[in-house]
């Protein structure tokens, strides 16, 4: 039988380490990659060219430094503000690498793991593929070899981070395992003549270590009839070989001291080492015939032992086996907890076989021997258990290679599958419900452990798409959509200077014209609220009869006029056909009639705004507000939209308030200024109180997958605007103010007072005020 040589080595470990800074200023986002990439060689097979061939928003778009055994690279992806964050970021190389060997070299495999740790894990996602090359195939000697390495990255965000990464899983360094290998060869079709007188016969063998450090290995044979000797007959043990150096050894087999019953033997030469055990190739030996036996007996097989491979339906199968005429190859039964076999042929006389094609269950392995006179201990044997005889067994074993994908969701669905292979990435598409959201986050648990964000899964909130690396057990995803309250994109937003703004480039830089329900009439509001883009497969139009429209989504608030509060438009006992709501025009409240709701199933992307204080905004001129119309309902209104007088007797009493003690362990102080949060304990007269009210507020105003967050200074403090009407506002930068700062209202001829709109509140020219968000003064 022939035997192909093949040196097993791990040519290439990407090792990345990433150092990222991602820096937004007021026209974008920069996300710098720099890393390197390292190739653990041997000294003959190295890389030869690295060619950027493919990229997308990158500033620097050009081939990076390589040396032998090296990649550095350099990446700049650039997000602008006005960027669609689905883009396109990547970078792709072509990567040749040369075997300039006089060996055969299979690929086994890639490392590249990258681990980022950010102030704000939500804001990207990295990742990479390898293409063009598959692990196991040959490079053989001489030869070279061209792979794709492919690196993505996708932005979730804009804002304000300071971002550092680390991934490393270079082998080298203090307290680390050394990387390299080490591995030996041996001439093909090796015949030795140990016939008398001749006792042992040498057989030179090549070793390459590429480790960084001294490496030990010995040798082993398969046929308990030779054993491996020095060149004086003594026991060869274990030798040492020097770090990063090749060299060849003489080693001697020798013939014990027993009888043949045929003219040669065949015996496999293994090689041991901190590698493993691997098979050098076969060598036959001529020995001399014992004319005086005959051999009718199948071989004898023992110690079969059954190692389990992190690869699908495989296990690794070892024995020892003797005969006197000589191995010829062997049978395999694999039998399953229902006794169902499954038999393989091994064609050689390799002590060794590669199981495959298993599914999960229980199994046991019988081993037979077939000698070179056909006598097999198939037909022989009268039993076979684990004890040496024509047939040994393995000890029973239970196997797992296909693990279980459980999904675990509410308001959203999945046609995914639900299995998984081990050492696999499983792949897996989520699909909200009409009118909810995929952006919440995600649990992934992978043998009952919760995995991590970014290492152990990805999770794109904007496609569904859900990644679960190097699957080694079952998988449980739970997830849940959330009901949007929120208006479509392309809605008009009336800003305080009577202009209109498309709600999705609504900052909270923005000036807003809102509803005053202290004076029953337009006033000036900052956001102290704005939610993140989301995408909706489906909204609600609703036409009125004047014949404007509203795009909304859920239970979104609107005013209704015959109702005298605000009601959800999902309320269709109070959003019908014939409601009377209320709109804007030219200052002054005009009154219009629901003529038509319908549902619009397309997919478009969504948004919401809070003003300070009332927390209504003017929205196609209609006045709406947040869809928790309770909060805005609270007191009620009286004529005009205005709060009744029981509002001031409630909030002079401070037995009626929250403390911020109360609320601060889930929500920042500006919103608790701001959104008024102190009278959220008047819904305990809705039955709603601390507890439940602290779920609302943790699971909406300061949910990170909804918030989009303020602006904030290198310090890490945000930054408000504080303006008066005599701003003319060109440059927002002027007018930025450090949160906890203080504004000192300016002192202008003619001016007597200041009204704060936040606050309903008078300030005279001088007073110095205390910035908790952002704020607007109007001269009096």
């Amino acid at each position: 039988m022939k035997n192909k040589l093949r040196l097993i080595v791990t040519i290439i470990t990407l090792s990345i380490f990433l150092f990222m800074t991602i820096g937004f200023a007021i026209y974008g986002e920069d996300f710098n990659i720099q890393g390197r990439v390292t190739f653990a060689g041997n000294g003959e097979v190295t890389i030869v060219s690295v060619d950027l061939v493919n990229s997308s928003n990158i500033d620097n778009p050009s081939n990076p430094e390589f040396t032998s055994d090296s990649i550095n690279f350099n990446l700049n992806f650039t997000v602008e503000s006005n960027s669609n964050l689905d883009d396109e970021y990547l970078a792709e190389y072509d990567i040749t690498i040369s075997n300039a060997s006089f060996y055969d070299y299979a690929f086994l495999s890639t490392v590249f793991n990258p681990s980022i740790e950010t102030t704000n894990n939500e804001n990207l996602d990295l990742a990479y593929e390898v293409t063009g090359i598959e692990v196991g195939e040959i490079i053989p000697k001489l030869s070279s070899k061209t792979f794709r390495l492919s690196i993505y990255m996708y932005p979730k965000a804009t804002g304000d981070y300071n971002v550092s990464g680390d991934s490393n899983v270079n082998l080298e360094g203090e307290n680390e395992e050394p990387s390299g290998s080490i591995m030996a060869s041996i001439p093909k079709n090796i015949t030795l003549d140990l016939t008398n007188p001749t006792l042992r016969e040498k057989v030179t063998v090549t070793i390459i270590n590429t480790y960084e450090s001294n490496q030990q290995f010995s040798f082993s044979l398969s046929n308990s009839n030779f054993k491996v000797v020095n060149s004086s007959g003594g026991n060869l043990g274990s030798i040492t070989m020097n770090a990063n150096s090749t060299q060849s050894y003489d080693i001697y087999i020798e013939r014990k001291n027993v009888s043949f019953a045929t003219n040669s033997q065949n015996t496999n030469l293994f090689f041991n080492s901190s590698d493993g055990t691997s098979s050098l190739g076969n060598i036959k030996i001529l020995v001399t015939k014992d004319e005086t036996l005959v051999d009718d007996q199948a071989p004898i097989i023992s110690n079969v032992s059954a190692t389990f491979v992190a690869d699908n339906g495989k296990v690794n199968l070892n024995w020892a086996a003797t005969d006197v005429s000589g191995i010829d190859h062997f049978i395999i039964e694999a039998i399953d907890s229902n006794d169902n076999v499954t038999t393989y042929t091994t064609n050689t006389n390799d002590t060794n076989y590669q199981v495959t094609g298993l599914s999960n269950g229980t199994y046991y392995f019988k081993v037979y021997g077939v000698d070179t006179k056909g006598f097999s201990g198939k037909t022989q044997a009268t039993e076979c258990t684990t004890s040496e005889g024509k047939c040994s067994r393995s000890t029973s074993a239970t196997y797992t290679w296909v693990f279980t994908v459980t999904y675990n969701l509410t308001n959203i669905t999945t046609n995914s599958s639900t299995e998984a292979i081990i050492g696999t990435t499983y792949t897996g598409i989520i699909t909200a419900a009409r009118n909810y959201s995929l952006r919440d986050t995600i649990t992934v648990q992978m043998n009952g452990q919760t995995l991590t964000q970014g290492t152990g899964y990805s999770y794109s909130s904007s496609s569904g798409n859900i990644q679960v690396y190097n699957v080694s057990g079952n998988i449980t995803i739970t997830a849940t959509g959330r009901s949007n309250v929120c208006l479509i994109e392309g809605t008009k937003i009336l800003l305080a200077n009577g202009k209109y703004k498309n709600i999705e480039n609504i900052t909270y830089n923005d000036l807003l014209s809102v509803w005053s329900y202290d004076s029953g009439s337009l006033t000036y509001e900052y956001p102290i609220w704005i939610e993140k883009e989301s995408k909706t497969n489906g909204y609600q139009m609703t036409t009125f009869s004047d014949g404007s429209v509203l795009k909304t989504l859920n239970y979104h608030g609107i005013f209704s006029v015959t109702h005298n509060e605000f009601i959800s438009v999902d309320d269709y006992d109070k959003f019908k056909v014939g409601t009377k709501v209320y709109k804007v025009e030219n200052g002054k409240l005009k009154e219009v009639t629901i003529k038509k709701i319908e549902t619009i199933y397309e997919e478009v992307n969504y948004y919401h705004v809070v003003s300070t204080r009332y927390y209504n905004i003017i929205a196609d001129d209609f006045i709406t507000t947040d869809g928790t119309v309770i909060l805005s309902n609270l007191y009620g209104f009286d004529k005009n939209i205005t709060w009744p007088k029981v509002r001031n007797r409630v909030i002079s009493d401070k037995n009626n308030l929250y403390s911020y003690d109360e609320l601060k362990d889930v929500l920042p102080y500006y919103m608790f200024i701001g959104l008024r949060a102190e009278e959220g304990k008047y819904l305990n007269n809705y039955g709603l109180d601390l507890n439940t009210f602290k779920y609302y507020l943790k699971n909406n105003q300061t949910n990170e997958n909804m918030l989009l967050k303020v602006k904030t200074n290198k310090n890490n403090k945000r930054l408000w605007m504080v303006t008066t009407n005599y701003d003319k506002v060109l440059d927002y930068n002027k007018y930025l103010y450090e949160e906890g700062s203080y504004y000192e209202l300016p002192r202008i001829i003619g001016v007597n007072k200041w009204y704060s709109t936040s606050e309903n509140k008078y300030y005279k020219p001088g007073d110095r005020v205390l910035v908790n968000h952002g704020m607007h003064f109007i001269s009096k």
